[in-house]
């Protein structure tokens, strides 16, 4: 499991981890405006929430994929300036997508991450820097950590969001979803990771031995442009939704 925890840190932010810790270390010294020194109320009251409980731990993106088990059995929560990402508060887990049995008796699994992050800022002109280093230099951090990364499609989110994009990229080993979207002083960022089919691949590879089982035996219970459309109609929405009627 450490590789899928190496791309993580780049897909989520390495700029991240080195803001967060820059303004863990800072006191807001005279230099600051009493503005800024007071900060956002919104980003203070999301700063104090449990992600896992605002998101409903991820359990929408778990029902549509049917994952089949979470490690340890739940998601992890994670307050705001803590774990792998300190500019959010995070919901994440590694999980096991599906399992399938092979002839020899042996089964096999799909391993995949789940990854929900709540990202307050006091101003405006924060979050939008924020944005840019997500959408833009986080992505370049990826693809220089893997020499087979490449982003396929970048989709653009609801009008509800002042700018967002899901990011679809892959390796040779794994697929990659990456929603990052920004709502005024505030940001989300949704990243689904799961293995390559490697059921669907031997179902192909191995059929004639396998007498009166199907595709639908081995292959994941989802298709991939399913999924991207889901998250970009359906579950990133009711994200924003959630999240503004939680601001109240």
């Amino acid at each position: 499991m450490k590789a899928w925890r190496k791309l993580m840190i780049a897909a989520v932010g390495s700029t991240a981890l080195l803001a967060g810790a820059c303004s863990q270390g800072q006191d807001g010294g005279d230099s600051d405006s009493s503005e800024e020194a007071a900060g956002s109320a919104v980003a203070e009251q999301m700063r104090s929430w449990d992600a896992c409980e605002v998101l409903d731990g991820l359990q929408p993106v778990r029902d549509y994929m049917q994952i089949a088990a979470v490690e340890d059995g739940e998601l992890a929560s994670n307050p705001w300036g803590s774990g792998m990402d300190q500019q959010a508060l995070t919901c994440n887990g590694l999980v096991t997508v599906s399992t399938f049995t092979m002839a020899t008796g042996t089964e096999m699994t799909n391993d995949g991450e789940l990854w929900g992050g709540i990202i307050p800022w006091d101003t405006e002109a924060e979050a939008e820097e924020s944005y840019v280093e997500r959408t833009v230099d986080d992505q370049e951090a990826q693809a220089e950590q893997s020499s087979t990364w490449e982003e396929l499609d970048r989709v653009d989110l609801g009008s509800e969001w002042d700018e967002g994009v899901l990011i679809v990229a892959k390796d040779d080993q794994s697929h990659s979803l990456n929603a990052i979207a920004r709502d005024g002083e505030w940001m989300i960022q949704i990243l689904i990771r799961y293995s390559n089919d490697l059921g669907r691949e031997y179902y192909e590879a191995n059929q004639d031995d396998l007498s009166g089982q199907s595709v639908e035996d081995f292959a994941y219970p989802f298709e991939d442009e399913a999924l991207q459309q889901w998250l970009v109609s359906d579950y990133i929405p009711s994200v924003h939704q959630s999240i503004t009627e939680t601001i109240g």
